[in-house]
């Protein structure tokens, strides 16, 4: 993994610093030497370049228990993090359902209290409509016996009218 795969391909054995370009044909990793006056402060870094430009890491710890290593750190790291993902998103689920529970519930709670609400005013409507439809009764009782007196004494009025023209016609005859 310290090695880039192009390196790997690359079948030249002449390697070149990668900050200062000191061309290095040697196999060992040892600080090469920095003309005076070189600008470069990268000596003892260990990377290098092939001749074909890919940068090669010189690492002497680099060995296949490491590879593994590497990997089995890379596979537990992306398993945490799926399972990191899986847990996050099954509370998520969860937060969402007892959310909905909730607010269905609530609702619900808000409904029934609106139709008990309104069961009760409709009640007292009903109630103050036969109060009134009872007084409607009443009142035209009341008016239909009023009446029947008024018809009594328009007619005994009338006759007593009547009889006074009468007796006043025959005086006159």
């Amino acid at each position: 993994m310290a090695t880039s795969l192009a390196s790997q391909k690359s079948k030249s054995t002449a390697k070149q610093c990668s900050k200062c370009h000191h061309r290095d044909d040697s196999d060992d990793s040892e600080e090469h030497s920095i003309p005076e006056g070189s600008q470069s402060d990268c000596a003892d870094d260990g990377n290098y370049r092939t001749d074909n430009g890919d940068v090669e890491l010189e690492n002497d710890d680099d060995s296949p228990s490491q590879d593994s290593q590497v990997k089995d750190k890379i596979i537990e790291g992306l398993t945490k993090q799926k399972d990191s993902y899986l847990n996050d998103k099954k509370k998520v689920k969860k937060d969402y359902e007892s959310t909905k529970v909730n607010l269905q519930k609530d609702i619900k709670a808000f409904f029934d209290a609106h139709e008990d609400e309104s069961e009760a005013a409709h009640n007292a409507q009903l109630n103050r409509l036969a109060e009134l439809l009872a007084l409607k009764a009443s009142i035209e009782a009341q008016m239909t016996t009023k009446l029947a007196d008024l018809r009594a004494e328009y007619q005994i009025h009338s006759n007593e009218l009547l009889a006074a023209v009468n007796s006043r016609i025959k005086d006159w005859k």
